[in-house]
């Protein structure tokens, strides 16, 4: 009964990671999408700091790219989302 409890509680922590990893790659993308959409909206204000929001935009995307790269790892060290127990 303790073995399983343990093993119960290791899928619950690796679940957690996989799902704060998925939900910080959406939360950046919605981010990048966002500010992309709004160039035209804003488009005096993006010119005026050009290189801020196009550095912006491409640490966000990044920061998308990283998280699912996280997520989907091939490592056999790192949480991986295709071996999560189904």
């Amino acid at each position: 009964m303790l073995r399983q409890k343990t093993e119960i509680e290791k899928t619950l922590r690796r679940f957690n990671v996989l799902a704060n990893q998925l939900l910080m790659a959406n939360l950046h993308l919605y981010y990048f999408m966002r500010l992309d959409e709004a160039q035209t909206d804003y488009y005096s204000a993006f010119v005026k700091s050009h290189h801020f929001w196009e550095y912006t935009k491409r640490a966000h995307l990044q920061a998308t790219i990283l998280q699912l790269g996280k997520a989907f790892d091939k490592d056999r060290g790192s949480i991986q989302m295709h071996r999560f127990p189904q």
